[in-house]
């Protein structure tokens, strides 16, 4: 009678993990995945288990039969011999390959790099690792710790922490909830806990964020001078860091936007231009200009005077001013776009026209035409608003202190036009007056 032998390889991890079975007859499926324990089925045709012998090379038997299987000791090559007991006779060999298991990849819970909308990303509570085209399927794999990096896409600032386990925390969710479209999440220092104990740092994922509010500036490059030196950032610094304080020494930074031309093929032509001036200390920005395209100042911010309120006047390329009035400085959760849901769309283009979109009125605001003629007078009160299902900021409660709205960062906040607003024609007639 021919005898026959026969192994059977599975995947396994700390359970028995049952895969498409490996014999001898396919030699090209002999994997074993080194640092697993490769549960293994060894038989031979009109003989019982205990009456064989089995000898590894390269790799370890271990269990008790029926639950056996091999651990491979380095990369290379595992032979698996098996022999009767009663006279040493050699019934067959089996080669596998050792090769290392393949790295998982990183998960926003089950979203890949790319770009998704504020309510996806808040639906997503951990960071997950998977393993993508890969068999064993069945193998459990902990985020035992990783780092996240949120990146405002105006480069205004920057925000990071490490983190023990998989959990998302607070903090990141609430830059999410009021995120603008194009800031930026990554995912990185990745350490994953594979079956056997192993840990491995996985790639990072990238996410960027979807919303229905955008930043109203975008910089490509900085210049920081102070009193020793002046140094010019291609890779742009960001301003501020996670508790809005100065990434940079004290001095004066100066924004500035790549302007190009283009022929009907390629880019003819590269410019720079001044968007903007900043003076920081170590503890807060002190002031901000901004400028037109040909060098006219456009607007200025002072907050040198008070940490909550900073002073804003705006001008007309002709020198004229445009408007005045308090502003907030920038807080993650404050939204420098005010709620423009007047219910009249001429009107709040009106408004619009006058009042900043950089950083967040407040309190009394005056508009002026070119001539210098009144247009406007309107009040703006702090709201405390919501996320809607369609990623949109809903109505909000009203009168809140700016000190609380900056200490409650998991909670968005923005301004509204609130009480009597006027506006005014260029002969100094009420044109429009409303009460909210």
């Amino acid at each position: 009678m021919t005898k026959y032998l026969t192994f059977v390889l599975f995947a396994f991890t700390r359970l028995y993990c049952w895969s498409q079975p490996l014999v001898i007859s396919i030699p090209t499926t002999n994997i074993i995945y080194l640092g697993l324990q490769n549960p293994i089925g060894i038989a031979v045709d009109g003989y019982k288990y205990r009456q064989l012998m089995v000898k590894t090379e390269g790799c370890e038997l271990y269990g008790e039969y029926p639950r056996l299987g091999i651990k491979a000791k380095s990369k290379g090559k595992c032979t698996v011999s098996v022999y009767l007991k009663r006279n040493k006779k050699h019934m067959g060999s089996y080669e596998f390959k050792v090769t290392n298991v393949p790295l998982p990849s990183t998960f926003f819970g089950n979203l890949e790099s790319g770009k998704f909308s504020v309510n996806e990303l808040l639906e997503t509570n951990q960071i997950n690792a998977h393993w993508m085209n890969f068999g064993l399927t069945c193998l459990t794999l902990w985020v035992v710790s990783y780092q996240w990096e949120y990146y405002g896409n105006s480069g205004l600032f920057y925000c990071s922490d490490f983190v023990k386990g998989n959990k998302i925390p607070t903090r990141l969710k609430s830059l999410i909830s009021h995120g603008r479209t194009g800031d930026k999440i990554v995912i990185t220092r990745v350490k994953s806990m594979i079956a056997g104990g192993t840990i491995k740092e996985l790639a990072p994922v990238e996410i960027y964020v979807d919303s229905n509010i955008y930043w109203e500036r975008r910089i490509d490059f900085i210049k920081f001078k102070n009193e020793n030196s002046m140094i010019t950032f291609y890779d742009f610094q960001h301003l501020l860091t996670c508790d809005q304080t100065p990434a940079f020494s004290p001095g004066i930074l100066y924004y500035y936007e790549i302007k190009h031309s283009y022929s009907d093929d390629f880019d003819i032509l590269r410019d720079t231009q001044l968007i903007s001036e900043v003076k920081i200390d170590t503890r807060k920005q002190l002031y901000e200009k901004q400028y037109y395209p040909k060098g006219k100042l456009k607007a200025e911010y002072y907050f040198e005077q008070n940490d909550t309120l900073g002073d804003a006047t705006l001008y007309y390329e002709n020198g004229e001013i445009r408007s005045k009035g308090k502003v907030i400085p920038w807080h993650s959760n404050i939204i420098e776009q005010y709620d423009r849901s007047i219910g009249y769309l001429d009107i709040s283009t009106f408004i619009d026209s006058l009042v900043t979109n950089v950083y967040t009125p407040y309190g009394n605001w005056k508009g002026y035409y070119k001539s210098g003629a009144l247009a406007l007078e309107c009040n703006f009160d702090l709201e405390k608003v919501s996320r809607q299902e369609d990623g949109s900021m809903g109505d909000g409660s009203n009168d809140h202190f700016i000190t609380q709205a900056v200490k409650d960062t998991e909670t968005a906040y923005r301004t509204e036009v609130k009480g009597v607003y006027k506006c005014y024609n260029k002969l100094g007639k009420v044109f429009w007056e409303g009460n909210r």
